[in-house]
């Protein structure tokens, strides 16, 4: 059997989102386990009758048809099991049981994810703002995360996917659905450019119009999954300061852009400042808190806005020493292709990794593996001033 079905039936039971969910597998350890009890030594849980009812009942059928569905349409399924399920988020209340997918999902455990979050309704400054921070996220090595709402979170989208960067969508809906349907050709370059859908909900679900919960559910997904979340522009009563909210509750950073006090669009922002955000004017304020941890992955100065990145170092940097003559040579054989392309690059010189990407035509995450694997070999090494050279 299909170890995913007993995680849909669990889901399916209690309702995406059920903050239930965590004192369950606490006790239970399993949805299998779960199921195998029909119901018994449910009292301690505070369940509702429809939801012991559903947990008492072992029939995968619905599940099942779920899976089945799923396959048709190509959506991959991730559950806590799986190594690719967001760690950041096996902590959070009422864990997500089970994630859809579309495209490609990066390992979060590599490329460090970052949420932006605003209004739907948003000012020219806003959509300046958003696009400076988002394309300097994805440009400084970060994965953009965000939701699939018009205004902020698709401006968002569209300045990662402009940088060639790395973006999921967590989207309210099933991915059956097309919602909103202004953003269907967004999410197409979503997908085409190596990025990924989201979404707790079953493809074809909800089958009703979104409430406010539905909203909700997917806000607590986009801060969980996240390391931190940037808010551009919200004002006083904004659902966007319900991401926000998710993060403090989940422990996660919180950042926000100060705005116009004139016109009262950034209220909420400034709210959010007040109580304790952090004040941010640029991208790379927000990577140089993750720069430690992520030394190959991560270059704030690439994702400085209007700062072009250089190919070589300045004039006035101590050029890079060049291997010694006795060194022995790398061992190249067996190379991935992404690492050849890499190491081919650096023989123009020491570069930076944002210079690297674009060299090589790739993302800047998969760049950092190809050094990983470079160094390994003593084929690449880093060097001063965040420049990378062969090694």
């Amino acid at each position: 059997m299909d170890a995913r079905l007993d995680w849909i039936w669990m889901q399916t039971a209690l309702g995406p989102g059920s903050p239930r969910s965590d004192g369950l597998l606490r006790a239970f350890g399993h949805p299998s386990a779960l199921r195998e009890a029909r119901g018994q030594g449910l009292e301690p849980f505070g369940l509702s009758q429809t939801q012991r009812q559903r947990l008492a009942d072992p029939d995968l059928t619905e599940a099942e048809a779920i899976l089945k569905r799923a396959k048709e349409l190509g959506i991959w399924l991730l559950t806590p099991e799986d190594a690719l399920y967001p760690s950041l988020l096996r902590g959070i209340p009422g864990l997500p049981l089970v994630l859809y997918g579309l495209g490609s999902m990066p390992d979060l455990e590599l490329v460090p994810p970052i949420a932006v979050a605003g209004t739907r309704s948003i000012s020219e400054y806003g959509r300046r703002v958003t696009g400076l921070i988002a394309g300097g996220l994805v440009r400084g090595g970060a994965a953009l995360i965000a939701g699939g709402a018009l205004g902020t979170e698709t401006l968002a989208h569209e300045a990662a996917l402009n940088e060639g960067g790395v973006t999921v969508s967590v989207q309210a809906t099933g991915l059956a659905l097309e919602y909103p349907g202004r953003n269907k050709e967004l999410r197409r370059r979503i997908l085409s450019s190596g990025g990924a859908l989201l979404s707790e909900y079953p493809p074809d679900e909800p089958a009703r119009r979104l409430t406010y919960e539905d909203f909700r559910m997917c806000n607590r997904i986009i801060s969980g999954m996240a390391l931190g979340v940037c808010v551009v522009e919200a004002g006083e009563n904004s659902g966007s300061l319900m991401v926000a909210r998710h993060a403090r509750e989940q422990g996660r950073d919180v950042y926000a852009v100060a705005g116009d006090i004139l016109t009262g669009r950034s209220a909420g922002t400034d709210g959010l400042i007040r109580d304790g955000a952090r004040l941010v004017r640029g991208p790379e304020e927000i990577l140089e808190e993750y720069a430690e941890r992520y030394p190959l992955v991560l270059d704030p100065e690439a994702a400085r806005a209007g700062k072009p990145v250089p190919s070589r170092p300045a004039k006035a940097e101590k050029p890079a020493e060049p291997p010694k003559e006795s060194a022995p040579p790398a061992d190249l054989s067996g190379l991935s292709e992404g690492a050849r392309r890499v190491w081919e690059a650096l023989g123009e010189g020491p570069l930076l990794i944002g210079a690297l990407a674009e060299r090589c035509g790739m993302p800047v995450p998969l760049v950092a593996a190809a050094l990983t694997e470079l160094e390994m070999r003593q084929a690449a090494k880093r060097l001063p001033g965040q420049l990378y050279g062969r090694g």
